[in-house]
């Protein structure tokens, strides 16, 4: 499976919904599965490997001044530890699918797609709340 093949970019994770998956298998069924379901394809990324620890950027090195200071404000709070988190999953060889949302109702049905699919550390990103959605 490719990382983010279609340019998204995971710098704010407002409106979003973060998962582990840890079979590459799993994951892309999920992405097909979201895709199936209405999701559009510019809407979903799948990170994996070095190339997704490096999309994810935990500690905003490779972004540019405004991802830096955003993740320097991150680190400061539970979203600064779910990216840490991402991160090792990512160095252990599983994946991380994230999904732009539009609505609570897509989010709920983007929950249950991921879950389904072997999804866990399942998080919904919303304007000032996080919720986890499944350890």
């Amino acid at each position: 499976m490719t990382t983010n093949p279609n340019g998204h970019s995971v710098w704010n994770l407002t409106n979003r919904v973060i998962a582990v998956i840890d079979d590459e298998a799993q994951a892309q069924a999920a992405v097909e599965t979201l895709e199936q379901a209405g999701v559009h394809d510019h809407d979903v990324a799948a990170l994996c490997g070095m190339e997704g620890v490096r999309e994810l950027d935990a500690d905003g090195v490779h972004g540019g001044g405004v991802k830096q200071a955003l993740r320097a404000l991150q680190q400061l709070t539970v979203e600064g530890l779910h990216l840490r988190h991402y991160e090792a999953e990512l160095t252990q060889g599983h994946l991380v699918v994230e999904v732009a949302l539009h609505g609570r109702e897509q989010r709920d049905a983007i929950v249950q797609i991921l879950h389904s699919h072997g999804g866990h550390f399942i998080n919904a990103y919303s304007p000032w709340t996080i919720e986890t959605m499944a350890v």
